[in-house]
């Protein structure tokens, strides 16, 4: 499918280490603002180091980790490079998407990345914010084509609003407008097969949205059931390791989120 990210059968395995504001937010809840860069270019080496070869690929992006930690990949995992500036910290409704200031598809390619990622936040409830994300989705797809790079679209809805329909309705919208592979969030138990019409034939993964691992292993399982690719999944494996001493890090790495990513790719 994407070569970098999937493995022989096309199983798509991916640990996501591309957060910006939320790691923040997860290293020091009280006081996001004050974590300093080099404590989060360090700390996503050590989860790259200790997990990267159990993926089939990762997803980075050019703030912390691109290119400083690309050279440290395993022989034949590949990476995702993000594009967009928009944090999820920021209020999705106040500003369609955009891209990071300095960067580009182009450069995304250039970097060696597998694939571009972009988030976009979507609702009709919205409809100027709506039009206005679809077409800078239509212009980044055209861009990825353009360069030569696959794009991984991660349309979510607004926080909020009713999750399930929230999230079939940003799908549907957004899938015609042609991403390669669609990187989408868990609608529901009652709404998995709406989720499933929505994307036709396209290939989708399921995010984890660092919810509870053990909830996010059988949503994985049901979706895969129902066609899903495979996965791309960061906080619900690697959460522990941010609430622990720099002292216990690896340990926490080695014996809790190491053998997560191995049952994930088990349910593969």
């Amino acid at each position: 499918m994407i070569p970098g990210l999937c493995d022989d059968n096309a199983r798509i395995g991916v640990l996501a280490i591309d957060h910006r504001d939320s790691l923040r937010a997860v290293i020091n809840p009280e006081a996001p603002e004050t974590v300093d860069r080099s404590e989060i270019v360090a700390l996503k080496k050590l989860i790259l180091d200790e997990l990267a070869g159990l993926a089939t690929g990762v997803m980075l992006e050019p703030e912390y980790s691109i290119p400083e930690l690309v050279d440290g990949l395993p022989d034949g995992i590949g990476f995702t490079a993000a594009l967009e500036s928009q944090g999820y910290s920021v209020d999705p409704s106040s500003v369609p998407v955009e891209l990071l200031e300095g960067w580009s598809v182009e450069q995304a390619k250039a970097s060696g990345a597998s694939a571009a990622k972009l988030l976009a936040y979507y609702s009709e409830s919205a409809p100027y914010h709506a039009a206005a994300q679809r077409d800078t989705i239509t212009s980044i797809v055209a861009e990825c084509a353009r360069v030569g790079i696959p794009l991984l679209l991660e349309p979510l809805g607004f926080p909020g609003e009713p999750h399930g329909p929230g999230t079939i309705a940003a799908v549907t919208a957004t899938m015609p407008l042609g991403a390669t592979v669609m990187k989408v969030a868990w609608p529901g138990d009652d709404h998995l097969g709406s989720l499933v019409d929505a994307l036709q034939d396209r290939p989708w993964v399921m995010l984890s949205g660092g919810g509870p691992f053990e909830q996010y292993l059988d949503q994985v399982g049901q979706a895969v059931a129902h066609g899903c690719s495979g996965f791309m999944a960061g906080r619900a494996v690697w959460r522990e390791v941010t609430q622990v001493s720099s002292d216990e890090q690896v340990d926490v790495l080695r014996s809790i989120a190491a053998p997560r990513l191995t049952q994930l790719r088990s349910v593969l």
